[in-house]
């Protein structure tokens, strides 16, 4: 992509061909994106109110999903991405007489499922460098501090991956991969040195 040069970008059609998911009339149908001295700037028409930037941080890695262009620095990666919650209990239950009492019980951790596409806007070929991103944060064996109000409204502020669903390929768009993977949230354990006294 050249200094100067834009692109317009269908949205509506590459999340319906990758994810099978409709985006409405009032949704962000389509972006431009505009290269300016290395720079790039980013325009939606129609309202982009569902989708926030999502940003995932392990190490010294940090990943940004809320446009299309790839850093140095990571700091854009993807358009954001879809995220799906649920959540279950854990219990025990014991039927007697008909009913049944719940002797003990406990909270699961959230089960989400995370789920976009990637784009290559520089080539429109196959986005290798993306798709290596994502299975290198799939690989890290280790927690993952997410940033976005869906996670925070949840209490979640840390997720391991414990699948990668699919990478797969968008109908009619040779530069769009879909993804879809499994993750749960996790607490980041604490310890605190408390001070004996003496004996």
């Amino acid at each position: 992509m050249e200094n100067g040069q834009s692109i317009v970008l269908d949205l509506a059609s590459r999340y319906g061909r990758a994810l099978g998911i409709v985006l409405s009339s009032e949704g962000m149908n389509q972006v431009v994106i505009t290269k300016e001295d290395n720079k790039y700037q980013v325009e939606t028409f129609g309202e982009a109110a569902n989708f926030e930037e999502v940003a995932m941080e392990y190490g010294d890695t940090r990943l940004v999903f809320n446009s299309f262009i790839g850093g140095e620095h990571s700091t854009v990666f993807a358009p954001p991405p879809i995220l799906s919650f649920s959540r279950s209990k854990r219990l025990i239950e014991t039927e007697t007489n008909g009913s049944t009492i719940v002797e003990r019980w406990n909270t699961n951790e959230w089960e989400i499922t995370i789920q976009g596409i990637l784009v290559d806007i520089e080539k429109h070929n196959y986005p290798e460098s993306q798709v290596q991103r994502m299975v290198s944060l799939f690989e890290h064996n280790g927690i993952i501090k997410v940033v976005e109000a869906q996670f925070y409204d949840k209490g979640i502020d840390s997720i391991y991956f414990s699948k990668i669903d699919e990478i797969k390929g968008a109908v009619g768009f040779s530069d769009t991969i879909a993804y879809k993977l499994t993750a749960k949230s996790i607490k980041e354990v604490t310890f605190n040195l408390l001070e004996g006294d003496g004996k």
